[in-house]
């Protein structure tokens, strides 16, 4: 990223230009309020640099914890980071679970300018899936599956596969798989 975008995203975020960099250079210990003032920067200047009805806009959702944040945290840095550096639009909207029933009326009033919405997580529910796709806006899914919408996921069966009978060439034979929810759609197929 070029000098000169760190130092403005630092100017609206109210950080220094350190720890913005810090951010873009994937440190750990930008703590996830500082992350949320970044991103929060970066959509600011996005808008005041493209106006509403310009340009591509990309509406990022993810659910609302921090355990999914953590795991997903670098997806969607490098996602604001390919939309700073190609000036495109980038919204985010954290979804809570219980947001489900009027979740299409606020993507369509809040960020009916959206030509894309990118779910971020195998966590979303299928009502909340659903509701994304009913919003008539293109969806793409990391790590979940829905028919109405297109699908990123790594190969979870043979990564399986592979990191078994790497641990069973090293000599091990009890290999156990310990996953947080088995209603996770990636972790099922692991």
């Amino acid at each position: 990223m070029k000098h000169s975008n760190v130092r403005k995203i630092a100017r609206f975020a109210n950080l220094s230009p350190a720890t913005v960099s810090r951010y873009f250079n994937g440190y750990a210990y930008v703590s996830t309020e500082t992350k949320a003032k970044i991103r929060q920067a970066i959509a600011r200047i996005n808008q005041e640099e493209r106006g509403s009805s310009q340009g591509l806009h990309v509406l990022v959702c993810s659910l609302a914890s921090k355990q999914a944040y953590d795991f997903y945290h670098d997806v969607i840095q490098e996602m604001w980071q390919l939309c700073v550096s190609e000036q495109i639009k980038l919204s985010y909207l954290s979804l809570r679970s219980d947001e489900e029933e009027k979740l299409t009326p606020l993507i369509q009033k809040t960020y009916g300018d959206a030509q894309c919405i990118v779910c971020v997580g195998g966590s979303l529910p299928e009502e909340m899936l659903s509701q994304i796709c009913d919003t008539g806006i293109p969806v793409i899914l990391i790590d979940n599956y829905h028919p109405r919408a297109h699908t990123v996921s790594i190969d979870n069966q043979q990564g399986t596969a592979l990191a078994v009978h790497y641990l069973h060439e090293l000599g091990h034979r009890r290999i156990a798989f310990i996953g947080a929810n088995e209603e996770h759609s990636s972790l099922a197929r692991r």
